[in-house]
């Protein structure tokens, strides 16, 4: 596999391909500054690479880094296999991390060879300043420089020279001007250094996280220099800038000239994952947790509900409901407190966003529930809304629907035990629960909360759903459009995935003019699906399209709809419309279900 063949991470989204395909202001970076950018990084890597004393670095860096350094197995879901622990002596967690990332990516016979030599260059009481000389011995003696086992390609990706070309790239870009002047210095934050490496069987993956703060303590940003080595050995490398987060002196014009020197390296995330990062007042949370008693709902990967909106409850013990249910899942030990909070703030009388924001007050800013909820908070749907305000409103006048956000969250567990659920109407006999393909009936149960063990949530995503209609009443104007947010995080909550925006449906009255429906359509097409796809769709039978899907579609593949208090998973959906389309006329069919 050539270099270019292996793929950087996919930068989609509301920051990526959709927003690339429209002209917004303040933007002076362009695709060729990107490629070019990126092209010195991956030349500057090939002649680092190149080099013939990797090992004595990594011998000398290991066990410095080893503090903030976490082994995962790849896979759809992966899994953490080592992460130090934070012992006073770090010898042991060096022979752990190496014998492990042999195994992964050598297989076991490796990973006992390896063992069995540690043990004879690095004893168990071994000083943490000593290390570096046993491990040198260690790499001499099995002759690992020139060695072509995997493990030892990605160690050499774990010291401090190989995150070089990043480091110059963004000095290049952000702290030079062209003509060599300062524009923006920065400098290290201290102890912000943290290492990932991801093995799998089709190579392994080396990311590096440093956070930067400018020298007047105006800025900060935060970015990872990433590695991948392929199965052949060729590595790729690129540098990505992922959170970010400005003095509140700095003016707006300020604020915008400093992005636009981040905008080529920036992920899809770092808009949201920015927003994320920062703590709302409590009032705000409060007032977030009244509006989501009716509009959240909470699932996991099976498609069992864990909390959804019930009429039988008022608010307060809606509330409560959705902090448990969150708290359960991601940090339990909070949930005795949160009874406690809710008992001692919670009153019948009195303003409920009030006395919610009383509660948020006694619980940690940086704990995961929190963390988690922040997620759900409508202030993270600024970055989408503020662009399509900047390209969409110019042109075609639209406000917000009243009442229209929705939030959708999937928690997706490791080893999810499915909960026992009594078969009602809307069950099948998988024990998931799946709502009705008619009306608002909501369910009589809920699945039960799934059992907590440490790493054992995989990842969270969350989707925001709103609606918006047109300025303009009159009939001839009238159109509405429907988009969706989506947000995945890592299940310890500590980074952002991805992020994807898309607008999912357009609607017009009988009576608007086709030259309405044809602007409305153009400035919103770069936010649709590809065209490619659709054409695709069109050229293949109903029958095929559906069988191929049913066929294909991953069980944890959900759908969600208005209406609906949760989500059904794609294939039980897919079914139910080939049973319909052999049943019923194709008009029937395209009235009650709408694409």
């Amino acid at each position: 596999m050539e270099p270019s063949s292996v793929k950087p991470r996919t930068l989609t989204g509301a920051s990526g391909d959709a927003a690339a395909a429209v002209a917004t202001r303040n933007t002076v970076y362009t695709e060729e500054r990107r490629d070019n950018i990126q092209g010195d990084i991956q030349s500057e890597l090939s002649r680092l690479m190149a080099k013939t004393s990797h090992l004595s670095t990594v011998a000398k860096d290991l066990p410095r880094l080893i503090k903030g350094l976490r082994l995962m197995k790849d896979g759809d879901i992966p899994e953490i296999v080592f992460q130090e622990q934070g012992e006073t002596l770090r010898v042991g967690g060096v022979k752990v991390f190496l014998t492990t990332l042999a195994r992964l990516l050598d297989g076991e016979r490796v990973a006992s060879y390896v063992s069995s030599k540690l043990d004879e260059h690095l004893n168990d009481e071994l000083p943490n300043d000593q290390i570096s000389f046993g491990l040198i011995r260690f790499f001499e003696q099995l002759k690992l420089e020139d060695s072509k086992w995997k493990w030892c390609r990605a160690l050499k990706c774990i010291n401090q020279e190989v995150i070089f070309p990043g480091v110059m790239a963004l000095r290049k870009s952000i702290y030079y001007n062209p003509d060599n002047t300062e524009r923006y210095p920065f400098q290290d934050s201290k102890n912000t250094w943290k290492i990932r490496v991801v093995a799998g069987s089709e190579g392994c993956t080396v990311i590096h996280h440093k956070w930067e703060e400018s020298r007047q303590g105006l800025f900060r940003f935060q970015w990872f220099f990433e590695v991948r080595i392929a199965a052949d050995g060729s590595y790729y490398g690129q540098a990505r800038i992922s959170n970010y987060s400005f003095k509140d002196t700095l003016t707006p014009e300020q604020r915008a000239t400093v992005l636009n020197s981040f905008r080529p390296f920036m992920t899809a995330t770092a808009d949201y994952e920015s927003i994320w990062s920062k703590m709302p007042a409590t009032s705000v949370l409060g007032n977030e947790l009244v509006a989501l008693t009716s509009a959240l709902t909470i699932c996991n990967q099976a498609g069992e509900t864990l909390y959804t909106k019930e009429l039988a409850l008022g608010p307060a013990t809606r509330a409560k409901r959705i902090l448990q249910t969150l708290a359960a899942v991601v940090q339990p030990e909070l949930m005795p407190r949160l009874s406690q909070l809710f008992e001692e703030h919670v009153k019948q009388e009195g303003d409920l966003a009030e006395q919610l924001a009383r509660v948020f007050s006694s619980i940690p800013a940086d704990c995961r529930l929190l963390r988690l909820f922040r997620l759900l908070c409508a202030d993270q749907l600024s970055p989408c809304v503020l662009r399509m305000k900047r390209v969409v409103a110019p042109v075609v006048g639209y406000r917000s629907e009243k009442k229209s956000h929705k939030v959708h969250v999937m928690l997706v567990l490791r080893d999810v035990q499915t909960s026992s659920v009594p078969s009602t109407e809307s069950s099948t006999g998988s024990g998931r629960l799946l709502p009705p393909l008619e009306g608002d009936k909501l369910p009589n149960n809920q699945a039960q909360i799934p059992t907590w063990k440490e790493g054992n949530l995989a990842y969270v995503v969350v989707t925001h759903r709103k609606r918006e209609i047109s300025i303009k009443s009159s009939a001839t104007d009238v159109f509405r459009f429907e988009w969706v947010l989506t947000l995945k995080a890592r299940g310890l909550l500590e980074e952002m995935l991805s992020s994807d925006f898309r607008v999912i449906n357009v609607e017009y009255e009988d009576e608007t003019m086709p030259e309405v429906k044809n602007q409305v359509t153009e400035i919103l097409s770069p936010y649709f699906a590809p065209k490619q796809i659709v054409d695709t769709l069109f050229r293949t039978s109903t029958e095929e399209i559906l069988a191929s899907l049913i066929e294909s579609v991953p069980n944890s593949v959900q759908c969600y709809r208005p209406g609906w208090p949760f989500s059904i998973p794609a294939s039980e959906l897919l079914q139910r419309l080939r049973s319909e389309l052999k049943t019923r006329s194709p008009e029937a069919v395209s009235s009650k279900f709408v694409w």
